[in-house]
C-alpha cells in the first residue's frame, strides 16, 4: 500500500506538513519536483524518512535547469508549440535528463518512479522521450498517471481513456509499468472503460487533503507484487499490507485532530448536467469557506440502480462505511427523492446532520406521486434543514409536508460564466455569419420533452433554410433517446435538406458548452417541469434570447415578454419563433432585461454568499442543527 504526496518541492509550507505525515507513517512515498530552490531545505528529512521517492518532471513551471534565467512556458503553450513543430525535442530531452541527474545528485539514488507535473508525460512526443531515457539510459521501470476531472464530457472521458491506452502501450513496450490513479468521485465514471484497458495495469484512487492554508494531492495505491514486471528490483516491492480503508482512517484522524467534521455532497453527477454543475459549484463554495477546517467530499449516486432493492441496500451499506471512514458530520443531498431518501436510511447506521436540497423533479413529478411523496416526507423529517432553490418549490414542500417556513431557506442557483472557454461550434458545423444557430441544451429524457420540438422545428427549418437546430446534452434515458433519434432520422430521410440542419450533437464538457451557447442565436427549453433551468440562466447571462415552455419552474426565473419569450403548445411555439426572427419582438430590450436580472439574482457571487452565510449560521447553531 502506498500513500503518495505529489508536488513535493514546490511549496515549503506544504512540504513541512507532508514531512510531518511522512514521519508519522501516514505518507510513505512522494513525487518530487527538483527545479525549485524550495526543495533544498527539506532534503535531509526526506532522505531519512521517506524511502519510496520518485521524480516529478516539470517542464511548465519555474526555470529550466539548463538555463536558470530561462523561464519554462505553460503546458498549453508547450502543447501548442509541439503541435506546430516549433519545439526542439532534443532540448526537452536534455532538460528531462538534467532533472533526473539533479535528483540523483541530491538523493544519491535513482528515482523509483517518474511522474509528470501538469501531466506533461502524457504528451505523446514527450512520453516517447521519457520512456527511452527510463529504460535505455537509467533503468527506471515505473511511470505514474493521474486520470481526472469530473467536468469532462462523455466524449472527453473516452478520448482520455484512448490516450491513456496509447501511453500504456508506449511504456509497456519499454518494460515500464504504468500505475494509474484517479480521484474517488471519478471512479464510477471511468470504471466500465477502464476494464477494457490492459488488465495487468493497476487502477487505484487518489484523495485530496488540506494542510495549513493550501491543498496537496495524496494518491493511494494497493500494489499487487505479482503484477510488477520481474525486471523490477526487489527492494521496490516493500509495501504495507494495510487495507485502503485503514489508511484513509489514519489520514482522516490526522486531518481531524481538532475534532472538526467533514462534509459530503451527495448528488447525481452525470457529465454535462445541471446536477453536476450545481454539485461542483457547491463544492467550490464550501471548499473556499472551510479551507483550513473541513474536507468536502463529492460522491455520485449514478453507480447504482435506485429502483433495485438489492442495489439500493448495497449503496446504503457502502455509503454508511464511507461516511464513517471519512469522519463526515454533515451530508448535503441534492434532490430530496434522488439522494435524501438514501441518506435518511444511512442515518439509521451512522450519526450525521442531513441537509436536503430541493432541486427540481422532487418538487414536481415526485411530489405529485403518493408513494414517492411519502418517501420524501420521511426523508425531510430526518433532515435538520431543507434548502430550496426557488420560492415556488419551497411553497410546494411547505404545503405538502407542513415544514416550518424558517426551516426552508431559499438560495437561488447561479451560473459561473467565468468557466466558459472558446469553442467554435459554428465553425465546426460549417455555419456562416448569416446562419442562425438554434441551441437546445437538455439531457435526453422524458421530462425534457425533447420529442415535442421535432414537428414544429421540421416546419421551421424547411421555411428558413439558414436555420440550424442543434441539440446538446447527455443521454440520460436510453430508450427515450432511441425513440427520439429514430423520429429525427425519419424526418431526415423524408427531407434530405435537413440532414445537416437537425443535429443531435451529444454532450460537451461544461466550459465548451458555455462557449457554444455564447455563439447561438436562440436557446430553447420545452420541459414538462423544471426546478431552476441552468440553460435559461446561462443564456440570460450570455445575452442570448430564450424561447421557453410556460411552466412554473421557468416562470420563477423569467417574465414572459420581459426577460424571455414563453409558449404553450406547438402553435404558440411556432408563432413566437417567427416573431423573434421577423423582428416583431423587441429582442434587444428583452435581452438587456434578462441580463440585468441575471446580474442581480443569479450571478455566482450571490449564490456563494447565500450558502456561505447560511453555513456560518449553521456553525453557530443559529439553525436547528
Amino acid at each position: 500500500m502506498r500513500v503518495k504526496a505529489q508536488y513535493f518541492g514546490l511549496d515549503i509550507s506544504i512540504d513541512e506538513q507532508v514531512l510531518k505525515l511522512i514521519k508519522n507513517g501516514i505518507i510513505n512515498t512522494c513525487s518530487i519536483v527538483v527545479n525549485n530552490l524550495n526543495l533544498e531545505k527539506n532534503v535531509a528529512d526526506l532522505m531519512k524518512n521517506c524511502k519510496q521517492k520518485g521524480l516529478m518532471i516539470n517542464l511548465t513551471q519555474g526555470c529550466s535547469l539548463q538555463s536558470n534565467s530561462e523561464s519554462l512556458i505553460s503546458s498549453e503553450q508547450l502543447k501548442k508549440q509541439i503541435q506546430e513543430n516549433k519545439v526542439n525535442l532534443n532540448l526537452i530531452k536534455s532538460e528531462i535528463r538534467a532533472q533526473i541527474y539533479k535528483y540523483i545528485k541530491i538523493f544519491e539514488e535513482l528515482p523509483l518512479h517518474i511522474d509528470g507535473f501538469e501531466e506533461i508525460h502524457q504528451i505523446p512526443e514527450i512520453s516517447n522521450i521519457i520512456a527511452q531515457i527510463m529504460e535505455q539510459e537509467l533503468g527506471i521501470y515505473e511511470i505514474h498517471f493521474q486520470m481526472r476531472n469530473i467536468l469532462l464530457s462523455e466524449r472527453e472521458i473516452n478520448q482520455q481513456i484512448q490516450l491513456i491506452n496509447k501511453l500504456i502501450k508506449v511504456y509497456c513496450s519499454h518494460n515500464i509499468k504504468p500505475v494509474i490513479y484517479m480521484e474517488q468521485e471519478d471512479l464510477f465514471l471511468y470504471k466500465e472503460s477502464l476494464n477494457k484497458i490492459n488488465s495487468k495495469i493497476e487502477y487505484d484512487y487518489s484523495i485530496n487533503l488540506r494542510y495549513g492554508i493550501t491543498l496537496t494531492k495524496l494518491a493511494i495505491s494497493d500494489i499487487n507484487s505479482q503484477q510488477i514486471p520481474k525486471i523490477m528490483p526487489q527492494k521496490r516491492l516493500s509495501q504495507s499490507s494495510q487495507k485502503i480503508s485503514q489508511i484513509i482512517k489514519k489520514i482522516c484522524s490526522d486531518q481531524n485532530q481538532l475534532n472538526k467534521t467533514n462534509i459530503l455532497i451527495y448528488s447525481k453527477i452525470n457529465p454535462a448536467t445541471g446536477n453536476q454543475t450545481f454539485a461542483l459549484r457547491l463544492k467550490k463554495i464550501l471548499d473556499n469557506k472551510y479551507m483550513n477546517q473541513r474536507k468536502v467530499f463529492l460522491r455520485g449516486i449514478d453507480q447504482f440502480n435506485q429502483n433495485d432493492n438489492q442495489s439500493f441496500q448495497n449503496e446504503v451499506k457502502n455509503l454508511s462505511q464511507f461516511i464513517q471512514e471519512n469522519k463526515i458530520g454533515m451530508c448535503l443531498g441534492i434532490n430530496v427523492y434522488r439522494t435524501s431518501i438514501i441518506l435518511s436510511k444511512v442515518k439509521k447506521n451512522v450519526n450525521f446532520d442531513l441537509i436536503s436540497i430541493i432541486a427540481g423533479t422532487d418538487a414536481y413529478e415526485f411530489l405529485e406521486n403518493d408513494v414517492t411523496a411519502q418517501q420524501m416526507k420521511e426523508a425531510c423529517e430526518q433532515s435538520s434543514l431543507v434548502i430550496s432553490i426557488n420560492e415556488e418549490m419551497k411553497q410546494n414542500f411547505m404545503r405538502k409536508f407542513g415544514i416550518p417556513d424558517h426551516q426552508i431557506p431559499v438560495i437561488n442557483q447561479s451560473i459561473d460564466l467565468s468557466l466558459a472557454k472558446k469553442f467554435d461550434i459554428r465553425q465546426e458545423l460549417g455555419l456562416s455569419e448569416r446562419d442562425k444557430l438554434i441551441l437546445f441544451p437538455a439531457g435526453v429524457r422524458k421530462v425534457k420533452n425533447c420529442k415535442f420540438l421535432i414537428e414544429p422545428m421540421k416546419k421551421l427549418l424547411l421555411k428558413y433554410p439558414n436555420h440550424f437546430m442543434v441539440h446538446v446534452g447527455s443521454i440520460l434515458e436510453q430508450s427515450y433517446h432511441n425513440e427520439y433519434l429514430n423520429e429525427i432520422e425519419k424526418i431526415k430521410q423524408e427531407f434530405p435538406s435537413l440532414s445537416n440542419r437537425f443535429i443531435f450533437y451529444g454532450s460537451l464538457d461544461y466550459p465548451s458548452y458555455l462557449g457554444a451557447l455564447q455563439q447561438s442565436d436562440l436557446v430553447l427549453n420545452c420541459s414538462f417541469s423544471e426546478g431552476q433551468c441552468n440553460a435559461i440562466l446561462e443564456a440570460m447571462g450570455s445575452k442570448i434570447i430564450t424561447l421557453i415552455s410556460r411552466i412554473e419552474g421557468n416562470k420563477s426565473i423569467c417574465e414572459d415578454q420581459e426577460t424571455s419569450i414563453m409558449f404553450e403548445g406547438e402553435e404558440e411555439f411556432t408563432d413566437m419563433y417567427e416573431k423573434i426572427f421577423n423582428s416583431k419582438i423587441d429582442t434587444t430590450q428583452l435581452i438587456e432585461n434578462a441580463f440585468k436580472k441575471f446580474q442581480e439574482c443569479y450571478d455566482f457571487s450571490i449564490e456563494e454568499k447565500g450558502f456561505s452565510d447560511l453555513f456560518s449560521q449553521v456553525d453557530s447553531n443559529a439553525c436547528l442543527l
